[in-house]
């Protein structure tokens, strides 16, 4: 038997992940960042301008989308 996934029950779970994260987010350095976003893009989790310009604001709207 195949499993069925709810795509707005994801996307509720994560949201509500990166809104009780933000702070700590969001308090990264800097010089963590790109390292986060190559690590999120290799999982196809951001986009390449994500990667190739990243912020964490541009990661979690990225998500978001």
């Amino acid at each position: 038997p195949s499993a069925t996934v709810d795509v707005n029950k994801v996307k509720k779970v994560i949201n509500d992940v990166l809104v009780s994260h933000y702070a700590d987010l969001t308090s990264l350095p800097m010089e963590a960042v790109p390292d986060l976003a190559n690590k999120l893009f290799a999982l196809r989790l951001v986009n390449n301008a994500v990667r190739g310009n990243p912020s964490i604001d541009k990661c979690i709207d990225e998500f978001k989308a």
